[in-house]
């Protein structure tokens, strides 16, 4: 699952006008969030990689991506369910998320935030083991 940081941002932006608290990318459960490193307090880091930048929603567009030299088909999007409104750290429940992405995010009666991306089959074939087949982050993302 993929989410850009900025898409992350502007529902944060979103909620802070409504008055609610803003979220992380964590809490949305992704194997990979694109956007911009930015230093954080603490310095601790995202728990899915941090990778080049990406406009808010721009992931939404995207049909394949290359990541580091490993090529993403993507699968579609991901319908959210209500474990976004719970803190993954502390297990608290926002209850604000879903109502506030549903007034810009709702598709077919669907609340979508996310990709799902699967290595494409050719890619893994020709890496035959010899290429990486890991991403890091500071890994460009080129949408392809």
């Amino acid at each position: 699952l993929l989410v850009s940081q900025e898409s992350v941002e502007t529902l944060s932006s979103a909620l802070r006008r409504e008055g609610e608290r803003p979220v992380g990318a964590r809490s949305f459960r992704p194997n990979i969030v694109v956007g911009a490193p930015r230093a954080s307090p603490g310095g601790t880091r995202p728990e899915a990689p941090l990778l080049s930048a990406a406009a808010s929603g721009a992931e939404d567009g995207w049909t394949a991506l290359r990541v580091g030299g490993l090529r993403l088909r993507v699968a579609g999007p991901c319908a959210r369910c209500s474990m976004v409104e719970v803190d993954p750290a502390s297990g608290a429940r926002h209850g604000s998320v879903l109502r506030t992405l549903a007034t810009y995010r709702r598709s077919h009666a669907r609340i979508n935030f996310g990709v799902f991306c699967e290595l494409e089959r050719a890619a893994a074939e020709r890496a035959g083991g010899t290429e990486r087949m890991f991403v890091e982050e500071g890994d460009e993302v080129e949408p392809v």
